[in-house]
């Protein structure tokens, strides 16, 4: 399904906002491209060593090789056997106590949909900066709290997606909107570049939905960030 993501993203790498014709109708795919088209437009060194950390099952990671030398960190035992099986050099950590790696051995990082995951979120940003190398890009993506949809769940008195309130589910401990992400990563010491919105929180899944409005909604997340149900930040580590 992915196979050919990379190659169709390179195409829109240099403009901000990318053709979503092919990718409206299917969320994960334009989840997919746009953390893709992020890591193609701010990265110096195309070629260079990528970490994807906390990477599942490396379908993310894979979409970078052979170009590349992919690594992953993944808790999941199951899931990271996947993503070596797909060719990227997964290690399973614990992403609390540090990454297993040397000082600026990455060019760039990716840490999509995991921040949210972890209890010290500082020592974390801290981690990512220590193995990028002075100049490295880290492309992030957070659950965004305040989306649209959450705003109007609220105020009618409904609870917010992505919060849980017991142990299970999704596992998010930390809950953030797109100034708080951004101002994070900044007080961390990196440069922010961009960010973007996956998609205004419409029923993409809903084939009911006209295409026009999917597609709009997509533009919409590169246009109103703060209003999008995941934000999506790249930023450089100072040389």
């Amino acid at each position: 399904m992915y196979t050919t993501l990379l190659m169709e993203t390179k195409e829109h790498v240099y403009t901000r906002k990318a053709s979503y014709q092919a990718y409206a109708i299917d969320l994960d795919k334009l989840y997919y491209h746009k953390i893709i088209r992020a890591v193609q437009r701010f990265s110096d060194n195309p070629k260079g060593r990528l970490l994807d950390v906390g990477c599942w099952d490396g379908m993310l990671a894979s979409q970078f090789l052979p170009v590349r030398e992919v690594y992953g960190l993944e808790g999941n035992l199951e899931a990271g056997e996947r993503a070596n099986q797909r060719g990227v050099k997964t290690q399973s950590v614990d992403l609390e106590k540090g990454f297993p790696f040397e000082n600026g051995f990455f060019d760039t990082v990716i840490a999509a949909e995991i921040i949210e995951h972890v209890y010290d979120t500082d020592l974390f940003l801290k981690e990512i900066k220590r193995v990028l190398r002075p100049g490295g890009t880290l492309v992030m993506s957070i659950p965004n709290m305040a989306s649209l949809s959450n705003r109007i769940r609220m105020l009618f008195g409904a609870y917010p997606r992505n919060a849980e309130y017991r142990a299970g589910g999704a596992g998010h401990i930390r809950f953030y909107t797109a100034p708080v992400f951004k101002a994070q990563v900044q007080e961390a010491g990196f440069e922010v570049l961009d960010y973007a919105g996956c998609n205004l929180p419409l029923p993409m899944h809903n084939p009911l939905l006209p295409k026009w409005l999917k597609k709009f909604a997509a533009f919409g997340g590169d246009y109103f960030p703060n209003l999008a149900g995941q934000v999506i930040l790249a930023s450089r580590k100072p040389t």
